[in-house]
């Protein structure tokens, strides 16, 4: 699916981000995810499609997301999402 391929820059380097989903290569395979944000609510969607494992995380509060520079394509910086990748490892 072209939503789960990055796609090149101009400048020739590849984005981390295809049609509304962040791909990434983690310890645990490739992840497919998305966040949100809204000053009440947040999430995270989380699928590691050769291990068939997701993780979505819904919250009352900014707390997902508000905290970690997720916007800047770096799964990682979510404890949460480095807590489940580590548990797949």
């Amino acid at each position: 699916s072209l939503a789960w391929r990055p796609f090149l820059l101009s400048g020739g380097e590849s984005s981390p981000y295809g049609l509304g989903w962040f791909t990434q290569e983690t310890a645990a395979g490739r992840a497919l995810w998305h966040y949100g944000l809204w000053p009440t609510f947040s999430s995270l969607f989380l699928k590691l499609p050769e291990r068939d494992a997701t993780l979505i995380l819904l919250a009352n509060s900014d707390g997902l997301s508000a905290r970690f520079p997720l916007a800047n394509g770096d799964l990682m910086s979510s404890p949460f999402a480095a807590a489940f990748i580590a548990a797949l490892k």
